[in-house]
């Protein structure tokens, strides 16, 4: 009888463990009130995929992720990148219960690659970058306020890039300084 019990205790041990330690399939509607998030200095990566573990988006493709970076309370930079070539485009967004509104205005700056020419195999000339602006339609960008693992996660309205979560390995101070570096800040209407 002690061997049976014994070994009932162990398999339903060994169960629960099992089960605790499997992670989840994707993302969970969140009882976190978008409203109380402050995403004012943040950025949010996003992109196709998402790790169901670590909750972290990527893109494993050439041009299929990107960033929006909140500047403020409501404006914020939505950056594309495809190779070395970078898209930005001002906006504002407002919130809303669990819904982050993203209105992305016209004004597109499209910051170029020159590649080297082709028959240099010196490796002495750099890549050089043309500032291009033109206008797009403006569009609405919808991301749902989600929860994966303990992380937020975002669900977004886009089919290309489905996913967006806080960048946790890029500073913003880094990619303001970057934009002011490379004439972007100014082309889109920001001021020093």
């Amino acid at each position: 009888m002690l061997k049976i019990v014994t070994s009932n205790l162990i398999l339903c041990l060994a169960t629960c463990i099992l089960l605790s330690c499997q992670p989840k399939r994707g993302p969970e509607e969140t009882s976190v009130d978008v409203d109380k998030l402050e995403l004012t200095g943040k950025i949010l990566i996003y992109g196709p995929d998402v790790d169901a573990t670590t909750c972290e988006v990527f893109g494993q493709c050439d041009c299929c992720a990107g960033h929006y970076v909140f500047i403020n309370e409501s404006e914020f930079i939505a950056i594309d990148y495809c190779e070395a070539d970078q898209t930005y485009r001002m906006g504002t967004y407002k919130t809303n219960n669990n819904i982050v509104s993203l209105h992305v205005k016209e004004l597109v700056v499209d910051r170029t690659a020159n590649w080297p020419a082709e028959g240099d195999e010196s490796g002495m000339e750099e890549m050089s970058y043309t500032l291009t602006e033109r206008k797009v339609d403006p569009i609405t960008i919808t991301l749902t306020l989600q929860q994966c693992e303990k992380n937020i996660l975002f669900e977004v309205d886009s089919q290309e890039t489905p996913f967006a979560a806080v960048d946790k390995n890029t500073l913003f101070s880094d990619v303001v300084d970057r934009m002011k570096q490379h004439g972007v800040w100014p082309l889109l209407g920001l001021k020093e």
